[in-house]
């Protein structure tokens, strides 16, 4: 049977409440709008690109232009740059996904991937500028590989670019199928397809979930990053979610993925799919905060790499008894040495509770109603010794 999440976390935080890892807020911070746009800029042929050596400009992304072809050297070119190990699929008469993978250092083979479609629409004319779709989801894949190369997660991370997405989802639809056939492990999937298009500047954007594989919890961890981390989205969590892009390729093997996209329902682009999709209608400041969510969003759910796990009790964990787990909230704990904290902390970090311990004491009748679904972990502390034991809330 596919394992499709496993998660076997241990966070590593100092005993106080806090609402983040300073990792991820560091991650944030280096998201970087300028190089989103300029390197939108390139992807929709406002600025020429040189790649070999040769100077030229990518006019449209369709899979029957050569700047599809051009594109896909481009974006191979930047991964490059950053000292990634690139791959790439063939598919149909000519599609072709590409890749960049960042080795986890615990979870080698259970990568998340965030990912985007890089070919275009219109197929007819010249120019397919298609800024927006999905020429913003291209580019902030593009910037994940470069600010995240500098940090080390305990799950591989896969940057992933599709060909093809707009001919029925075809270039995501042959690597989930592949990763199905043989048997592999998908920790999740956070796919973005244009986000840069709010022209009420209300700032809503769209997270869409299923229940297929762990969707719904990377779901919730979108939208705890997006209050926790004080993004700015006004963000609503879209379940059941539409399958209009690549996504949906991986709900189809029960993998777990999202959908994050800028507000089509309530605030569609007008210029979907013409030769007047560029740069000059973007809201800048929210494709800046839906790339800061996204790739915020990846990173935690790959997990910041802690080196040292001094004082950390990982033999010992089954001393600790949880249940009902999952659970509804309500959670019986038992345990057989001495402790004087307890606490609580979520998947993306933040300390949810913590209480002192009569050293006494070897139950806790913990009440967690009132947090939101997904994952958790207690943790019972003593000085340095600590011990760790994950609990599922449905």
């Amino acid at each position: 049977m596919k394992r499709i999440f496993q998660a076997f976390l241990i966070f590593l935080f100092p005993i106080s409440i806090s609402a983040q890892n300073p990792t991820i807020q560091a991650i944030i911070n280096l998201v970087n709008i300028d190089t989103l746009m300029f390197r939108t800029e390139e992807i929709s042929g406002e600025t020429s690109v040189t790649v070999g050596g040769i100077t030229d400009t990518i006019r449209s992304r369709n899979r029957s232009k050569p700047g599809n072809e051009l594109c896909f050297k481009y974006a191979r070119d930047k991964f490059i740059s950053w000292g990634y190990q690139v791959d790439s699929m063939t598919f149909g008469a000519n599609g072709k996904n590409l890749w960049a993978i960042k080795p986890g250092m615990l979870y080698l083979n259970e990568p998340v991937i965030i990912c985007g479609h890089y070919d275009a629409m219109p197929s007819a004319g010249t120019y397919a500028p298609a800024a927006d779709d999905d020429g913003s989801g291209t580019a902030a894949v593009l910037e994940a590989a470069r600010v995240l190369a500098g940090y080390d997660f305990e799950y591989t991370i896969i940057f992933a670019l599709w060909d093809e997405e707009e001919y029925g989802l075809a270039g995501s639809s042959a690597y989930a199928t592949a990763a199905d056939n043989v048997n592999d492990t998908i920790h999740g999937v956070i796919n973005m397809d244009a986000i840069a298009h709010d022209s009420d500047n209300d700032s809503v954007a769209r997270v869409h979930a299923r229940p297929p594989g762990n969707s719904e919890e990377i779901g919730d961890t979108v939208m705890a990053v997006n209050n926790d981390y004080n993004i700015g989205l006004d963000m609503i969590l879209v379940n059941p979610g539409a399958t209009y892009s690549d996504h949906a390729s991986f709900w189809n093997h029960n993998f777990g993925a999202v959908l994050m996209i800028q507000d089509w329902e309530g605030d569609p682009n007008p210029h979907y799919h013409l030769a007047s999709d560029k740069v000059q209608y973007f809201n800048i400041p929210y494709f800046h905060k839906i790339a800061r969510l996204s790739i915020a969003s990846a990173a935690a759910f790959a997990v910041p790499y802690v080196p040292s796990t001094a004082g950390v009790d990982e033999e010992h964990a089954d001393e600790i008894r949880l249940y009902p787990n999952p659970s509804h909230g309500l959670v019986n704990i038992r345990w057989q040495e001495e402790y004087i904290i307890i606490q609580v902390v979520d998947m993306v970090g933040k300390v949810v509770f913590t209480s002192p311990l009569n050293n006494q004491a070897k139950s806790f009748a913990l009440d967690l109603s009132s947090s939101s679904n997904g994952i958790y972990f207690v943790n019972l502390i003593n000085g340095n010794h600590r011990i760790v034991k994950k609990f599922i809330k449905n």
